[in-house]
């Protein structure tokens, strides 16, 4: 459970999450930039598309105001109110003109005596009309003074944003006595450019999708590959160095499959410094509780018997002695080679200190009577040996006590107590039979047929 929460809490801490981070973050920061460069410019077309119908809109009203009323702009000031006159039309209060303006083409529209809204589409939030409200000093500037047409993209109408273009009325004698607003709200701006960049928006995810899929597809068995090799040093890592990689890793032809090679012949070093005795390339003595834990196991879980043989080479101690311990060393190996090969295809050979031995029978037909057959057989090759020392000859013989499996009650607690336990226990009763045969005579097997004393 613990391990589910840390994998989902770490999802970028892995190789995969590198994978994710390498191949995702740029398609996002991808999809930011177009975003980002598209609304701009987007944004930028709209806002020139905008102050050109702006101005067509701001020329067709005033060419409209010339068809309608004949005569210049004027103002006239009569307590304190401002009147602005095109010809001898008022224009104060006469919204019609304007509101069909702003009908026909979405745009408000202001017509101000110098800054002074006479007339206007716009409203406040009780849909009053904007009349009297003031523009900026800047647009006063621009405008009034400069007598320039001009467009913002950052007015403000009754704390709102617009977009805004301004166009100079001059009167009889051409001088700036006010001008014409055409302006349009950044909602709508807005508005249109989402309209734009959800699409792109939509095919950037589409392709980020896409671009994950055959991601996730091409790169999965990479991925995989790497966590088989994982899980292979990881075995390698509690001491299993018999433990096979995975084919898929062993037969790949790239870099990884040379790193899950390496690894294999890696394990098999360890294996032989660990597992192998240096001398005999016999299994030894650390790696016997292991292998005869597994034997056991075999036996009470799937019913695998096996027999259990401990022995030692006789007078090896006056080998030594005599002819050095050179010749004894080779005394070993030829012994070594022998009980390897012969147990090569029905067990394995382990050499337990010194020149004492195990041999376990666990594999196809295992009983008393047929190891001790074969043992006997195999005691006549140790007979054969010779080994040189010099110009002598050095005979040997062996003694081995041989023991087969015996059904107990598996306990459902400790189980690994109870293996070291039985190990002990055979390992001793078959030390028992092998004391025997070099009390009485040695050069022999000693197995249940022959009673104790």
């Amino acid at each position: 459970m613990s391990n589910k929460k840390t994998s989902k809490k770490n999802i970028f801490s892995g190789i995969s999450g590198q994978f994710l981070k390498l191949s995702y973050f740029p398609m996002i920061i991808l999809t930011l930039i177009i975003t980002i460069a598209g609304s701009s410019f987007v944004l930028s077309s709209l806002k020139a598309k905008s102050k050109s119908s702006m101005a067509d809109v701001s020329n067709l009203v005033l060419m409209n105001l010339d068809d309608m009323y004949e005569g210049s702009f004027e103002y006239k000031e009569t307590n304190s109110e401002i009147y602005l006159f095109k010809g001898e039309h008022q224009l104060n209060g006469d919204f019609e003109y304007i509101d069909n303006v702003k009908t026909r083409t979405g745009f408000d529209i202001t017509i101000c005596y110098m800054n002074y809204a006479v007339i206007t589409t716009l409203r406040d939030n009780n849909n009053n009309r904007l009349i009297g409200a003031g523009d900026s000093d800047v647009i006063v500037k621009d405008v009034i003074e400069g007598g320039s047409e001009t467009f913002y993209s950052d007015v403000k109408f009754n704390k709102k944003d617009y977009m805004a273009y301004y166009k100079p009325l001059r009167n009889s004698a051409g001088e700036v006595i006010g001008m014409i607003c055409v302006a349009s709200s950044t909602d709508e701006i807005n508005s249109l450019v989402w309209k734009a960049i959800i699409p792109l928006i939509g095919i950037a995810i589409f392709a980020i999708l896409v671009f994950a899929y055959f991601t996730y597809r091409y790169s999965k068995d990479f991925i995989d590959v790497i966590y088989k090799i994982r899980d292979y040093m990881k075995k390698i890592s509690e001491g299993d160095f018999r433990a096979d990689i995975d084919f898929k890793v062993e037969k790949r032809k790239d870099e990884l499959g040379m790193m899950g090679r390496s690894a294999q012949k890696t394990a098999g070093n360890l294996r032989v410094l660990v597992e192998e005795d240096q001398l005999t390339s016999l299994n030894n003595r650390r790696s016997a509780d292991k292998k005869i834990k597994g034997t056991l196991d075999n036996y009470y879980n799937k019913g695998v018997d096996f027999c259990l043989a401990i022995g030692d080479i006789d007078f090896f101690k006056k080998v030594n002695d005599t002819y050095g311990h050179e010749a004894g060393d080779k005394v070993l190996i030829a012994v070594s080679s022998v009980l390897k090969n012969f147990m090569a295809d029905k067990g394995y050979a382990i050499r337990w200190g010194g020149e004492e031995f195990i041999l376990v029978f666990d594999k196809g037909r295992v009983s008393l009577d047929s190891c001790s057959l074969k043992m006997n057989e195999m005691l006549d090759k140790i007979r054969a040996i010779e080994v040189e020392s010099g110009d002598q000859i050095i005979k040997v013989t062996m003694t081995f006590g041989l023991l087969e499996c015996e059904k107990k009650e598996v306990p459902t607690e400790d189980i690994d107590k109870f293996y070291k336990d039985e190990m002990d226990y055979y390992i001793a009763k078959a030390d028992g039979r092998l004391y025997y045969g070099k009390e009485h005579g040695r050069n022999q097997l000693v197995n249940y047929e022959i009673e104790e004393i």
